[in-house]
């Protein structure tokens, strides 16, 4: 899950680039909204067995904003359309099929402030959780957010388990020490060189182009930054 603000161009330019992309050079106008507009892109592609949970964590949110849900199908042939249909008219084609340029296409119909991206395996694990996540967009540095947990339930298979808690997918990347999220058996979410600023809610990062950790995204850009669940967000100072 990737929270970034969409980019508004303005006199001057900076160089960006946080589980995704290219980089680009823009500048973003900051809205003083405490509670911006935020556009959420689901990619799907048979994905029936578990989009009715995500869709079904989404609407459960407490959050006071304007919120749009957007789906991006690579052409499902199960139930998927049907079940996207309760819960959203904003239904387009991915003739890519693959998750990422299902992010891609979805941008384009994006019309909000935030852009939310959301697999559709994802299950929001609070009601509280947009709220939380779009918080640090309230400082004019903050470019994206992302959990710095990984979280997970007691019925989930303990492959599942274990790597929430490693904080990784690949037990591997704990040797290199290039993660991103909360390791237990560190105490750490990277081992790569940041500066950090705990803000009591979220975490405050400043990234190096030259050297970034492998965060979720790059769907922004260039690096764009880590929020926390718990404690809950970083988020990416460019």
């Amino acid at each position: 899950m990737t929270i970034l603000r969409k980019n508004k161009p303005q006199i001057h330019s900076i160089q960006i680039s946080r589980r995704s992309k290219p980089i680009i050079e823009q500048t973003y106008h900051i809205s003083n909204n405490r509670n911006p507009s935020i556009s959420i892109i689901t990619p799907t592609y048979n994905s029936a067995k578990t989009l009715a949970s995500c869709l079904e964590s989404i609407k459960n949110q407490d959050y006071p904003g304007e919120i749009e849900i957007i789906i991006a199908d690579g052409g499902s042939t199960d139930s998927t359309l049907v079940i996207a249909q309760k819960y959203t008219d904003k239904i387009y084609p991915n003739p890519l099929k693959t998750g990422e340029a299902g992010k891609a296409a979805g941008v384009k119909h994006a019309k909000n402030e935030i852009i939310a991206l959301i697999d559709s395996d994802n299950i929001l694990p609070s009601g509280d959780w947009l709220s939380r996540m779009t918080e640090p967009f309230q400082d004019r540095e903050i470019a994206g957010t992302e959990p710095l947990y990984y979280t997970y339930r007691e019925e989930d298979g303990y492959i599942t388990r274990y790597c929430a808690m490693l904080g990784m997918n690949d037990p591997l990347c704990l040797f290199l020490g290039n993660y991103d999220r909360m390791c237990m058996v560190t105490g750490k979410w990277t081992e790569m060189p940041v500066i950090q600023e705990d803000k009591g809610n979220y975490i405050k990062i400043e990234l190096d182009d030259k050297k970034l950790p492998t965060m979720r995204t790059a769907e922004a850009g260039k690096a764009i930054g880590e929020t926390g669940m718990q404690r809950d967000y970083c988020s990416c100072r460019l």
